[in-house]
């Protein structure tokens, strides 16, 4: 329901208010803890990518990226939960879960967005193929 303070506080001219309802209410170490652990997520995920053969541990860019997406996603996963007003145990559950998943969780978020725009909002995408 944030969203909706938020749209009348943008129309009324509020702009106070909506600044203030726009704000997190994580300080930075929750930020960076959230990093930490997607981070994490995303270091088993690429062990389990070199066990299968998928991967090998030698190639530092392709670890680094799987970690680092792994954090970014986990951060977006975090302030999604935070804004939805999940509690703290499924919030972390998720997190860890789309660090995890690393980039397949960005695939799913941009694929969820885009069937939400389409069907909700009626905006009308263009599939790129492959």
């Amino acid at each position: 329901m944030k969203w909706l303070l938020l749209i009348g506080a943008f129309l009324t001219g509020d702009i106070a208010y909506a600044a203030e309802a726009t704000k997190s209410s994580w300080p930075l170490i929750t930020y960076i803890w959230v990093a930490v652990w997607s981070a994490l997520a995303g270091l088993v995920s690429f062990h389990q990518k070199v066990k299968a053969g998928a991967a090998r541990w030698l190639n530092f860019s392709e670890v680094l990226g799987e970690i680092f997406t792994s954090a970014f996603v986990g951060v977006i996963t975090g302030l999604l939960c935070e804004w939805a007003e999940l509690a703290m145990p499924l919030s972390w559950a998720l997190i860890g879960l789309t660090g995890h998943m690393g980039a397949r969780a960005l695939f799913w978020l941009e694929q969820s967005v885009q069937r939400f725009a389409e069907k909700k909002l009626g905006i009308v995408t263009e599939t790129v193929e492959k």
